[in-house]
């Protein structure tokens, strides 16, 4: 007998992936044709890399992550869920590598099951896990609206659609408007995430602290902030990696607003896994704007960029991997470290 239709398992549409992956390859084309046409126009002669420079690179980009980790905790900790800093530095770390699955809900798996074991709620650490993505590409953006009137330059403002322009004509007056815009919205966000983390904390029959307070959300953006400062030195070093002559530290805010705009940009696609392309495309499309950078240049700088930020993450994660939680050295431990 024919199974009723209202009993029959839902499945999931074949054509949802198809679309997702029919996307990134039409992005990866467009990106892939204009990376060809930049190389061309001035490929990288005589490159020789510094691995020193390179390293350190990827310590400060494993570095720049440490406020993120820290938010996250403290949020935890407002919910009345409190994890030691290493369970939540094992988490973080190791789930960065789910950005690399189409979607990047992977990270907010990885992490919440990461966390079980320190007694936290998974529902209530991908939620915490969320926020603090969102609060971090906040910044990044705010960080990269408020410089690109100073730091992008013609090469920059030549290729962007004429709508944005208004960005630049303005200056300072669209570089504050989007600070104040982004510490504004604040407190209806800290909110929304504090009644649902209430919701959930409630669900789990545990005591919750009052929640996510605004003051803790503007202060997870300044601290993130410098996050995202050192992500643009790693950039610089990065540079450095693969320049014969020392790079000029006036050329910083240029390296934040790329890291923070390319990093940004590959977020919001969410096809494409851990931003792949269209953050590399973003970075080189910025760092033209730097005096003396050729184009092919450019695209090796975003690739040895995204290569360093990987190896690194990759390491860091195996090693985290093996190390022991605070559940494993004995008992469920509450409190942080």
């Amino acid at each position: 007998m024919e199974e009723p239709a209202l009993h029959r398992p839902r499945r999931p549409g074949w054509w949802k992936p198809v679309l997702k992956w029919t996307i990134f390859a039409v992005v990866l084309a467009f990106i892939g044709q204009r990376a060809v046409v930049m190389w061309r126009e001035a490929p990288p002669t005589d490159v020789k890399l510094h691995y020193g420079w390179l390293l350190l690179a990827g310590l400060l980009y494993l570095v720049a992550w440490l406020p993120s980790v820290w938010f996250w905790k403290v949020m935890l900790e407002g919910l009345g869920h409190p994890v030691p800093w290493r369970d939540a530095i094992r988490a973080y770390y190791i789930g960065h590598l789910g950005k690399y699955v189409p979607g990047k809900a992977m990270v907010l798996v990885l992490r919440a099951s990461l966390l079980r074991p320190a007694g936290c709620p998974p529902g209530l650490a991908a939620l915490t896990a969320t926020y603090e993505t969102l609060v971090m590409m906040a910044a990044g953006a705010m960080i990269a609206v408020a410089l690109a009137p100073f730091a992008a330059g013609d090469s920059f403002w030549s290729k962007s659609p004429a709508w944005l322009h208004f960005v630049r004509d303005w200056g300072w007056v669209s570089s504050l408007a989007v600070i104040l815009l982004t510490v504004a919205t604040t407190p209806f966000s800290s909110a929304l995430f504090t009644r649902i983390g209430r919701a959930m904390s409630a669900r789990s029959q545990t005591d919750f602290a009052p929640g996510i307070p605004t003051r803790m959300v503007v202060c997870g953006l300044a601290v993130i902030s410098l996050g995202w400062l050192v992500q643009g030195a790693s950039l610089g070093c990065v540079i450095q990696g693969v320049s014969a002559e020392p790079v000029a530290l006036s050329d910083f805010p240029l390296w934040l607003l790329a890291t923070s705009l390319a990093t940004f940009g590959g977020f919001v696609i969410l096809v494409a896994p851990g931003g792949l392309g269209v953050r590399e495309f973003l970075l080189a499309e910025v760092l033209l704007s730097q005096p003396g950078m050729h184009a092919g240049t450019a695209l090796l700088v975003a690739g040895l960029a995204r290569l360093v930020g990987f190896v690194a993450e990759l390491v860091v994660a195996a090693g985290l991997y093996w190390f022991r939680t605070s559940n494993d050295a004995g008992g469920v431990s509450k409190g942080s470290e």
